[in-house]
């Protein structure tokens, strides 16, 4: 979760299930489960029919500033546009 603790983490079935909202969706989604079951859980959470409100609720959530030790890992990111 972040630092600041004011959300929910995101499950994997939500993070998989906000990429597969958008409009339009993702062409990828990568996500390395460490087993069958655990591919089962995920798999068995996704949410077809996302809601806006909770659409917003992840948007926002990804909206953080998770940049919290001022070390960029990725800093050509910045550099690409929506």
């Amino acid at each position: 979760g972040h630092v600041e603790g004011n959300e929910d983490s995101p499950t994997d079935g939500d993070c998989i299930s906000f990429a597969l909202a958008k409009k339009p969706p993702v062409d990828v989604v990568l996500h390395s489960a460490r087993d069958e079951n655990e591919l089962a859980k995920v798999m068995n959470t996704l949410c077809t029919n996302m809601s806006p409100q909770t659409i917003r609720k992840w948007r926002a959530y990804g909206d953080l500033d998770w940049n919290v030790d001022e070390f960029d890992e990725y800093p050509d990111e910045r550099l690409l546009s929506d």
